[in-house]
């Protein structure tokens, strides 16, 4: 029984430790002549003025097109990755790919009427 409280205030002993040691690690000094370089960019919001396509039904995304080394181009209300669905709307485009090397280009496409684009937007 001695052997197990041993082992565990060690354990108990290095936990302690490891909190005590990050509450003592900071970042370096500040340095007020620290300045940005050119090479590095602010980012900001950017909103278009007109959503072509939201994909909420399966008619937004019947449009879209399977182009280059595209198998077919689908409707979809979940993913894989990230947060297993869109962000915002009901559903999503899915590009189903052909089985081609990572770096050939896989393309989809719409044909845009460009009279009802051009009266949707507001100048």
């Amino acid at each position: 029984m001695s052997r197990l409280r041993g082992i565990s205030t060690m354990v108990a002993l290095v936990m302690l430790l490891q909190l005590v040691l990050a509450a003592v690690v900071s970042a370096g000094a500040y340095d007020p002549g620290l300045h940005e370089s050119e090479h590095v960019t602010t980012g900001e919001d950017l909103f278009p003025a007109l959503i072509i396509n939201d994909f909420n039904t399966q008619e937004d995304a019947s449009a879209w097109k399977a182009g280059t080394n595209t198998k077919e181009v689908k409707f979809v209300t979940s993913i894989q990755n990230g947060p297993n669905g869109p962000y915002e709307g009901a559903g999503a485009l899915e590009q189903i790919p052909n089985n081609v090397k990572v770096y050939e280009w896989r393309t989809i496409y719409r044909d845009f009427d460009q009279r009802s684009i051009f009266s949707l937007i507001v100048i």
